[in-house]
């Protein structure tokens, strides 16, 4: 009898020995020992692969692996945009007790680009960046050259490749137009100005607002009390403190009778009359009453609107399709959306018709009850949960927080009291999609997964936590030894003045890349039309506008791979019209693929994004809007 339990006890060791070391056997994700990587000095997630570390007070880099690339000797670090971040240095001034920052750029190396000798200075955008010394402002290139000397009071962003600048001060100065090389193109005459959109600007002069172009010259009369940009075509506008809006020639469009106008990037106006809110179209025409409290913006195509604390529901025509009877209403996501009333909450279709019954509490501010991927957070006697969309509950209501699902994993925690009446513990962990509890309620704080990793702490100590539920891909492994990121196939559609296009697209970090000749190839014959051309001595793409493509072969073919793929940062010149421009363009199986958004601002046309059906669309027809 011994000698059998010995023989299977040996038979058992050797099991547990080929579960343990033999590749192909596998062992649950919940079986394993959490994978942390430890480190003594505080550190928070950057951009471009790269975490931003504070070693006793001073601030540098490290990669996802851990490696210290950038030493800690910084004052002060901004994150890494285009290859370059902002970084400071600090010193005390003498005989006192504050302190000096001096402001420069380094490279991914930590390599000083631009001299640290500024007071404050901004990010690059189309090549070049906003620096101020001496309290005056002016504007640099990417090789550290003023292109405009720092000598204006106040600068603004460059709108439609001009930039509104303050010559004296705010009390009696005067404002003007520069380009972004700094040439003066329209004079500092006037009062006040707004930016640039549509070609033109509102500006004030003798008391009154007008509108001019580019060249300065007035389009609209100054006859207003106070104007707004131009935005979908129109521009609201002051007469007698009432609002209203024009068009470009002028012509009211929206009556100048309502106390206040909102002209959202698309979609209807928000027209305000005695503190009431209602729809108006843009043609004028009120589409509902001038008789709600508030009108949130539109999310899966419905709005909350607000009378006297009740709320409901209208759709983007401004038909009230759930009733105002609600005491609380929260936003419409995957076509459902979490009310409440006589003190619970449950969830409802867009007919009105409930879908998981008034069983829970009202969720808090912090509280994101939306639905995400399948999955809400529900609340109940001040404790947490998560519920799919049949209403079933996959983990307990018992957790103090809840952040929704990342990458299969949802971060989750618990709270007790500390020595302070104000003072808490938290212990957080993950769960999957079945609410198991994955990684146990072991660290003291922690964050949402993002590409395989996540950030913890747990006594003293900082780490970065593998995801379980994650094996590295190639592209993966191969982003994590170089400076690389990953490119995921998107799962949006693109419409092209309405008409499905086929096109090979990728996500990265949220915004969605293109080939460049793709697009080209697409706006072909429709007014919006671009060449393509390469430089190979200067090692530059150069877009030229208005100009017929001429095709080399294989745009838009749609390849069969939909894997993920290794993204790096292109380091390539980009020219508009032979000038260089700063576009952020990444290298994906040897294309060059550009941001939609940043070809639409140069080429003009309007992108938008559908999100009941997650369609992305080109309008030619229309001029790019911010």
């Amino acid at each position: 009898m011994k000698k059998s339990k010995r023989i299977m006890a040996l038979i058992l060791c050797s099991f547990l020995i080929m579960g343990l070391f033999n590749p192909g056997i596998s062992v649950n994700a919940a079986e394993q020992e959490p994978i942390v990587k430890w480190y003594d000095y505080y550190f928070e997630e950057s951009t471009e692969g790269l975490f931003k570390i504070n070693v006793d007070g001073k601030y540098g880099f490290m990669d996802q692996n851990g490696k210290i690339v950038i030493p800690a000797k910084f004052n002060g670090v901004w994150d890494f945009d285009q290859g370059m971040a902002v970084a400071y240095i600090s010193e005390q001034a003498d005989g006192t007790f504050s302190y000096m920052s001096r402001y420069g750029y380094i490279d991914k190396s930590g390599k000083e680009i631009i001299p640290f000798k500024y007071d404050f200075v901004e990010n690059f955008n189309d090549g070049t960046a906003r620096v101020s010394i001496d309290n005056k402002w002016g504007i640099i290139d990417k090789t550290g050259k003023e292109i405009v000397e720092p000598k204006y009071s106040v600068m603004y962003y460059p709108y439609e490749g001009l930039i509104g600048i303050l010559e004296g001060s705010y009390s009696d100065g005067k404002w003007g137009f520069i380009d972004t090389k700094g040439t003066q193109v329209i004079p500092p005459i006037y009062e006040s100005i707004g930016n640039f959109s549509e070609g033109l600007a509102p500006v004030k002069l003798n008391g009154k607002f007008g509108f001019i172009d580019k060249t300065g010259k007035e389009v609209l009369p100054f006859m207003y009390e106070y104007a707004n940009s131009f935005t979908q075509g129109l521009a609201v506008v002051r007469i007698d403190g009432k609002a209203g809006c024009i068009d470009k020639t002028g012509k009211v469009i929206v009556p100048i009778i309502y106390d206040d106008i909102q002209v959202p990037l698309d979609g209807n106006l928000i027209a305000t009359v005695d503190w009431k809110r209602g729809l108006v179209d843009k043609t004028g025409k009120e589409i509902t009453q001038i008789k709600y409290d508030y009108i949130d913006y539109f999310s899966d195509g419905m709005a909350v609107v607000t009378i006297n604390n009740k709320q409901g529901y209208i759709d983007e025509t401004g038909k009230e399709v759930i009733p105002v009877k609600y005491d609380f209403a929260d936003n419409f996501s995957e076509g459902v959306a979490c009310v409440g009333i006589d003190g619970k909450a449950g969830y409802i279709d867009k007919t009105g018709k409930v879908v998981i019954p008034f069983k829970y509490d009202y969720p808090s501010e912090w509280v994101d009850s939306n639905f995400n991927d399948g999955f809400a957070v529900v609340t109940l006697n001040n404790k947490l949960g998560i519920i799919d969309k049949t209403g079933k509950e996959i983990t307990p209501i018992n957790y103090d927080i809840i952040r929704q699902f990342k990458e299969g994993l949802a971060l989750v925690g618990l709270s007790t009291p500390g020595a302070y009446e104000w003072d808490y513990n938290y212990s957080y962990g993950y769960v999957d999609k079945t609410g198991k509890e994955i990684i146990p309620l072991q660290y003291s704080n922690a964050e949402s997964f993002k590409n395989g990793i996540a950030r913890v702490e747990m006594n003293g100590k900082y780490g970065l936590l593998q995801n379980p539920l994650l094996s590295k891909t190639e592209p993966e492994a191969k982003a994590a030894e170089t400076d690389a990121i990953i490119a995921k196939p998107t799962a949006s559609k693109l419409m092209l003045d309405g008409e499905l296009i086929p096109i090979e697209a990728y996500s990265i970090n949220g915004n969605n890349y293109f080939k460049l000749r793709d697009l080209a190839m697409m706006l072909k014959d429709t007014g919006k039309e671009f060449e393509v051309t390469w430089d190979g001595n200067a090692n530059a793409i150069n877009i030229l506008t208005g100009k017929a493509y001429t095709p080399v072969g294989g745009e838009l073919a749609v390849s069969s791979n939909s894997d993920e793929k290794i993204a790096k940062v292109t380091n390539s010149k980009v020219l508009l019209n032979g000038e260089e421009i700063s576009f952020e363009a990444y290298i994906i199986g040897g294309n060059t693929y550009f941001k939609l958004r940043d070809v639409g601002m140069v080429i003009d046309f309007q992108v938008t994004y559908d999100n009941a059906t997650k369609n992305i669309g080109i309008n030619t027809s229309s001029g790019y809007v911010k």
